[in-house]
């Protein structure tokens, strides 16, 4: 998966890249909400992990600017703070998951395989609709020739 990254805190960022290279994601990393944002307009991201309090721009706004970007993004947000009231904030704003920092490795592999296993029945759905348009298309056309062919067939009758 490629992942953006972004949290204010550095040290938080490098314990996410040591769970997310063994595993074999991409990931780009931002200490800056605003220029992770703007990356985020043009590239293209499986998913957005992103910190909770920032100066600034806190994750509930990163997840707003994301999912007003693209309404199907994913995006976990991770927090030091975790109260009832954040969690509540996050998932009602459409947070896929939110996560306690220290972030257990295990749980976070959990969600990106989950993430990542929807996202691929995502894109396979898309593609068998893409088929069932054209297969759609091409029977229509077929039905119209010999629509056409009947009428030419059976006019004089």
């Amino acid at each position: 998966m490629n992942i953006l990254l972004v949290d204010d805190d550095a040290d938080c960022l490098e314990e996410l890249a040591c769970i997310l290279a063994p595993a074999g994601h991409q990931y780009e990393q931002f200490t800056v909400p605003e220029k992770a944002l703007e990356c985020y307009g043009q590239k293209q991201y499986d998913m957005v992990i992103t910190d909770m309090k920032m100066p600034r721009l806190s994750g509930i706004d990163v997840l707003k600017k994301v999912l007003s970007i693209n309404p199907k993004a994913v995006v976990v947000i991770i927090t030091g703070f975790a109260e009832i009231e954040t969690a509540i904030a996050a998932l009602n704003s459409r947070a896929y998951a939110l996560l306690e920092k220290p972030v257990a490795k295990e749980h976070l592999i959990e969600i990106l395989e989950k993430a990542e296993a929807e996202l691929f029945e995502q894109k396979k759905a898309a593609v068998e609709h893409s088929q069932l348009v054209k297969e759609h298309k091409y029977l229509k056309e077929v039905c119209q020739t010999l629509v056409n062919l009947y009428r030419v067939e059976y006019r004089d009758l």
